[in-house]
């Protein structure tokens, strides 16, 4: 069955009360009759997914959810946009998400618990912030994260990008570009809070992550290999990724970035737009 937003409901929420296990939820941007603002095409949506084997999916890269739409004041609900607890096999792929701020959960745009074989693809994270994990928080699960651009994001605490609360499993970074994300330089920080990191591994679960492309907003390097900690993956660049235009959100890499072509699959690192 695929649900479509905003032809058959107005919001990413009600899509998801009538979905079952299976289901596809393909999401169009936004228009007047559902937003009552001209112009505006993004969604003003904290969701819990609460089925099992459910993809959501952008239809245009890259619908934009953000904490309000234009002219109206930001929700006061400091939650992630998206959680997944206790399900298995959700794809969550092709959006922007934007300025998300949690003030006392973890994963401003993405919250994972105790979630099974997720996989968040070619995804845009910008502007998010959360205490631990500014982007993406995981407690106890296993997911790949891959062909996601994450642009200036930040955390109050540690993991300015992805936290991991819990002994997580199987966890798979590979193929993203990691920009300007507090100035960080330093990549995995394991169970150690006394140091800063773009990912926060509590319990030292450490992931795969390679063909990833780092880079901190007005520093000239990173800390490649990982002596500091004894851990390094594989294939990771430490590179200006020279997208097309930045300012405009079109994160897609030029010609000339080091990262084209450079993912594990031979695809763009970052978000690619087409999938």
């Amino acid at each position: 069955n695929i649900i479509v937003v905003p032809d058959h409901t107005c919001t990413i929420k009600n899509a998801l009360m009538v979905a079952r296990s299976g289901d596809i939820i393909k999401v169009k941007f936004n228009n007047e009759k559902c937003t009552g603002i001209k112009g505006e095409t993004g969604y003003a949506d904290f969701v819990d997914i609460n089925v099992d084997h459910l993809t959501l999916e952008a239809m245009q890269p890259w619908v934009r959810i953000k904490r309000a739409l234009e002219g109206r004041q930001n929700k006061t609900d400091f939650r992630p946009f998206i959680r997944v607890e206790n399900r298995q096999n959700v794809t969550i792929r092709g959006f922007h998400f934007l300025q998300g701020n949690c003030v006392d959960q973890n994963g401003a745009a993405i919250q994972l618990k105790n979630a099974e074989n997720v996989l968040i693809e070619n995804n845009l994270f910008s502007d998010n912030t959360a205490p631990f994990g500014g982007a993406i928080g995981l407690d106890t699960s296993s997911a790949t994260i891959k062909h996601n651009t994450f642009y200036k994001n930040k955390a109050s605490n540690n993991g300015t990008v992805i936290a991991q609360e819990g002994r997580g499993k199987n966890l798979v970074i590979e193929s993203n570009v990691f920009y300007g994300n507090g100035n960080e330089t330093t990549v995995l920080v394991p169970n150690n809070r006394n140091k800063t990191g773009l990912f926060d591994l509590l319990v030292g679960t450490i992931p795969k992550y390679n063909y990833n492309l780092f880079w901190a907003d007005g520093m000239s390097q990173c800390s490649f290999p990982l002596t500091e900690i004894k851990i390094g993956g594989q294939n990771n660049l430490c590179e200006q990724p020279h997208f097309l235009n930045a300012k405009q959100h079109d994160f897609r890499l030029s010609s000339s970035s080091p990262g084209k072509n450079g993912g594990a699959d031979g695809k763009d690192m970052g978000v690619i737009s087409t999938y």
